[in-house]
């Protein structure tokens, strides 16, 4: 269980309060600072664990690799970490842990929270699992934990595959279910129990991180934050929609996990923020896409339509060539997706 909050919880504070530091030039470091940059800093444990998969995966390794390498190099980006943030302290960085629960408590942030954790209790105890691509995507997980090899079973009939390119590439480029495997190999957890109740908590809780990133954009005031999450939350709970049907449903899809992490992520930084990273989308473009294949398409359309608006208002040829960057991780996985 040590292993799950490390490269769940500890990681994503650390690399996220990096990229805010860095990318984001944010001077001050709090609790809701923390918040914040749990998101940012798993899809970049997300990015670099996708990389690491697909090139293994390619020169026909086995999955132990993968979690060898993962393992060292969560070690080297946290030592790296540790010194960026060390490093910046000494030029204006401040941090300031305060308990935000000090001021006057707010009766709307009281129902937030009974919300999200009734959410978490339903997603836990009364999850449908009886749906064909949950057991698929489960056995996906499963067999690579159990083989240690890449996609050498059929889901569909159980018979052997001789080489991990008879798969569709449906599954072969996703890394999502090699990281939920990964997931429970460290951790010496069931993938079942990963999958089914350990990231149904984790993603449900960083899907409000996103909200809570959307409501900090959108409102100055902490009341209004505090309603917009208690309303969003409301909409979650009661509203018959595809958002809050992934949120009970597919809480641990890869499309789910595209629609209420990545794409808002990727979406707020495209049209709220001041002074945009290239890098920084391009890291999420690059998660969207190892998160499934409907980023594909939602990810050029995004992009392309944000960099379309900044060019006709700036008229400036750069915003184009920042576009086509940020598209690169796509692009790449199409032409992959195409090939194989």
């Amino acid at each position: 269980m040590l292993q799950i909050i490390i490269y769940l919880l500890l990681l994503p504070i650390l690399f996220g309060t990096v990229i805010k530091v860095y990318l984001k030039k944010e001077k001050i470091i709090g609790v809701l600072f923390l918040v914040e940059a749990i998101p940012y800093g798993f899809v970049f444990e997300f990015c670099y664990f996708s990389c690491i998969n697909i090139i293994v995966m390619c020169v026909n390794g086995y999955f132990h690799w993968t979690v060898s390498i993962m393992r060292g190099m969560s070690l080297a980006f946290s030592i790296v970490g540790f010194f960026l943030l060390h490093h910046k302290r000494k030029t204006g960085v401040r941090i300031c842990l305060r308990n935000v629960l000090s001021r006057n408590i707010n009766y709307g942030l009281i129902v937030f929270l009974f919300l999200v954790l009734y959410k978490i209790m339903q997603v836990c105890l009364f999850q449908v699992f009886d749906f064909s691509d949950n057991k698929t995507y489960v056995s996906i997980a499963n067999d690579l934990n159990q083989t240690d090899l890449y996609y050498h079973i059929l889901d569909g009939d159980g018979s052997l595959l001789t080489d991990w390119k008879l798969m569709s590439s449906k599954y072969t480029l996703v890394s999502w279910y090699p990281y939920e495997a990964f997931l429970a190999r460290v951790s010496e957890i069931h993938v079942t129990i990963v999958i089914n109740n350990v990231m149904s908590i984790f993603l449900i809780l960083l899907s409000y991180c996103v909200l809570f990133i959307w409501a900090k954009t959108l409102f100055s005031k902490r009341e209004n934050r505090i309603y917009f999450m208690l309303f969003c939350a409301l909409l979650c709970e009661f509203l018959l929609s595809e958002y809050s049907t992934f949120f009970f449903i597919w809480p641990t899809f890869g499309k789910c996990v595209l629609n209420i992490i990545i794409l808002p992520l990727m979406v707020n930084e495209l049209l709220f923020e001041n002074s945009r990273s290239v890098a920084l989308v391009t890291m999420i473009c690059m998660a969207g896409c190892a998160t499934s294949n409907m980023a594909f398409e939602l990810a050029p359309i995004s992009i392309g339509l944000s960099q379309l608006i900044q060019f006709v208002q700036k008229k400036d040829c750069k915003e184009i060539l920042f576009g086509i960057i940020m598209l690169l991780p796509a692009l790449i996985y199409i032409v992959m997706y195409f090939k194989w």
